[in-house]
């Protein structure tokens, strides 16, 4: 990924790639709130307990998705949703969480936001929040590469690059036949741009655009529907699921299937307790292989880990030993590679005293 660019000034985030700031410094979160909860008609499709796809371009610090975890808090919504969204520079953690402090109404849902803000590794990173009702699915990524490798339909959009003038690729027609692509019947868009050049490529790819009223200082802001001129029916999750199993594989399944508003009941012949499914195991011990180097086949595996002990971290602190992996493959020589190296994942070799299960029998 490209370096950090990103960079503080009487606490405006600003971006020296493209010389632009990340939000108004008038108050961007409620800008955040008039151009994409407003624009949208957002606050008004929380309502009873349905299902929401909303994409972005331009994740940037993560304001706009923290706009609707407060919209969804302030109307005690129960609207499942998938975020998902495109970043080709991401700021650094820290400068992001100086810059979000500026508004203290997020303060609930600041701290868990920043604990679980990812690494600057490409690929997407998955994070669940509100006990698995709101699902954020973080490409880091040139969106040209990323969004034709994507298969949704989404409800919502929210363009949010920087402006035209100074990122252009971000606005590109290319792009925007691509959130054509991705965009359900009668989906909503909105964008600060009413820049022509937008507009024309919004147009060419069946949008129907309008100018309404803009925040601050800006005259004017885009609002956009798309009619895909056919409707597709929504495929139908259903509530409830049997998971017969309940070993590693049929507990992820549940887990899986909660963050996606469904009930699971696991049966299990072996034992009654779930994560017993196993024959006897003291402990369950993810042993991934990891690379020390950056190697594109085997991204998938860093991030998926990755994610793997944020799901243990968040549900159960037991449930990974992380120092235990050090013991299991590999000299220590390579371990300590890879804990120095791009994927740090893993802690150096340490004792296996450290731990109560006894590795040195696994």
């Amino acid at each position: 990924m490209p370096p950090e660019d990103d960079f503080l000034t009487e606490g405006v985030l600003r971006s020296s790639r493209f010389s632009d700031i990340y939000f108004s410094i008038e108050n961007g979160l409620e800008e955040a709130r008039h151009v994409f909860i407003r624009g949208t008609g957002l606050q008004h499709r929380l309502s009873g307990e349905g299902q929401l796809i909303i994409a972005e371009t331009g994740f940037g610090t993560g304001l706009n998705f923290l706009a609707v975890i407060a919209e969804v808090l302030r109307q005690k919504s129960r609207t499942k949703i998938d975020f998902i969204s495109v970043e080709g520079c991401p700021p650094s953690k820290q400068n992001v969480a100086a810059a979000l402090r500026a508004f203290p109404e997020l303060q609930k849902i600041f701290d868990e936001f920043l604990k679980k803000w990812p690494r600057r590794w490409l690929g997407v990173h998955h994070m669940s929040f509100l006990d698995g009702q709101i699902s954020l699915h973080l490409h880091y990524g040139e969106a040209k590469q990323v969004l034709p490798t994507l298969d949704f339909s989404a409800d919502i959009w929210f363009l949010d690059g920087f402006s035209p003038a100074k990122n252009p690729e971000i606005w590109s027609s290319e792009i925007i036949q691509q959130i054509a692509r991705l965009s359900a019947h009668k989906a909503r868009l909105a964008t600060f741009t009413v820049a022509a050049s937008v507009r024309s490529s919004l147009a060419d790819a069946g949008f129907t655009c309008q100018r309404v009223a803009g925040f601050g200082r800006k005259r004017d802001m885009l609002i956009a529907s798309y009619m895909k001129g056919f409707s597709l029916e929504k495929q139908l999750r259903p509530r409830r699921v049997l998971v017969i199993g309940a070993g590693i594989a049929g507990c992820a399944r549940a887990g899986g299937g909660k963050t996606l508003g469904i009930e699971a009941k696991i049966f299990d012949a072996a034992r009654k307790k779930k994560g017993r499914g196993l024959p006897g195991n003291p402990a369950g011990i993810v042993v991934p292989f990891l690379t020390v180097g950056d190697m594109v086949g085997m991204r998938p595996v860093h991030l998926l880990f990755a994610d793997t002990r944020a799901l243990f971290d968040a549900n159960d602190p037991l449930g990974l030993v992380s120092s235990a992996l050090t013991m299991i493959r590999g000299k220590s020589s390579r371990q300590k590679k890879i804990a120095n190296g791009v994927f740090p994942l893993i802690q150096p070799p340490q004792s296996a005293d450290e731990i109560s299960v006894p590795v040195a029998s696994c």
